[in-house]
């Protein structure tokens, strides 16, 4: 009986350490009960436990598959607030009977777009590494600005030119479309929030071309040409926010993910140019 094996465990070392006249023999009783090492006085294992079942390990879940595997794409629309910039503009003045003048400088303006943009981060290794590019509407209010150097003499009336150029630009815009392309890295990041640092690049022409009175008095018309451009290199910063409209869990095998992003942050550059900007649209991911 498993009960009784104490006892017949205790009788058996009792008669292991007798000797032969009946009397105790130090020498088998000291042998028998010295404790090896993980070994018992009966020659068990010290810590074995046979009465106790062995415990099954506990299954391991795979870790989530990751939300993003792919090329993610983005498309948004925003607005560009011009804080401030430094243009060049380049002014060429025809006079009835006389010279053509020429006149150059700078200004400084602000202004705003709107624009329409395109991203692409990569996966893989350049997964932190993001391609973009804005088409821009909009521009400077360049057309409240002087194109004459200040202090400047000239044979025409400045106060007509001007008049001019703002009569006619009042209306619509003088600057055109322009692409700023620009590139991020991604400095932190979690599922739903990212934080970028990069390089962008702004160019954007503009002309006004129309004719004025060269003087109050004169019945002949005066031709104008101006010419403006501004142009920056700009470090920019951005944060992005994502929200995914669906699980990207519930589709085992992975597929397109889409949601929304929003993104806005601040670009600063050349020229004394300062931008700020704020996008809204949608992003895949591929």
């Amino acid at each position: 009986m498993p009960s009784s094996l104490p006892a017949l465990l205790l009788v058996g070392f009792c008669a292991s350490i007798y000797g032969a006249d009946g009397v105790i023999d130090s020498e088998k009783f000291w042998r028998r009960v010295q404790l090896h090492p993980g070994v018992d006085g009966f020659g068990r294992p010290a810590n074995s436990n046979q009465d106790s079942p062995r415990r099954r390990p506990r299954p391991v879940s795979p870790p989530r598959r990751p939300v993003e595997q792919g090329f993610q794409v983005g498309l948004t629309v925003g607005l560009n607030a011009l804080l401030s910039t430094r243009y060049a503009y380049d002014t060429q003045i025809g006079i009835p009977n006389g010279q053509p003048l020429r006149y150059s400088g700078t200004q400084l303006g602000a202004g705003g777009t709107l624009f329409g943009g395109v991203a692409i981060t990569f996966p893989g290794p350049l997964r932190r590494v993001t391609l973009g590019a804005n088409f821009n509407l909009g521009g400077l209010d360049s057309w409240r600005r002087p194109v004459i150097p200040t202090g400047t003499p000239t044979p025409f009336s400045q106060r007509n030119l001007q008049y001019a150029i703002a009569v006619r630009s009042f209306n619509r815009s003088a600057w055109g479309f322009s692409v700023s392309p620009y590139i991020e890295h991604d400095l932190n990041s979690s599922l739903d929030r990212r934080y970028r640092i990069g390089y962008q690049y702004w160019r954007q022409p503009a002309n006004y071309r129309g004719s004025f009175f060269p003087s109050d008095t004169s019945r002949d018309l005066a031709s104008y040409d101006v010419r403006l451009k501004h142009s920056s290199h700009l470090i920019r910063f951005s944060v992005n926010n994502y929200w995914n409209l669906r699980d990207p869990d519930a589709n085992s095998s992975g597929g397109r993910v889409s949601g929304i992003i929003q993104n806005a942050g601040i670009s600063v550059g050349t020229h004394r140019t300062i931008i700020l900007f704020f996008g809204l649209g949608g992003k895949w991911s591929l």
